[in-house]
């Protein structure tokens, strides 16, 4: 029991992480878009 609660947090956190890095990824070429028009 106590297992399959501790797999599921670790997936969590795996999700979380995930998504942090594919947010920083798409501010990433937002901020280049906005580079190439101000140019």
């Amino acid at each position: 029991m106590s297992q399959k609660i501790a797999n599921r947090t670790t997936g969590l956190v795996d999700y979380k992480e995930l998504e942090l890095s594919s947010i920083r990824e798409a501010d990433r070429k937002i901020i280049s878009l906005e580079e190439s028009i101000n140019y």
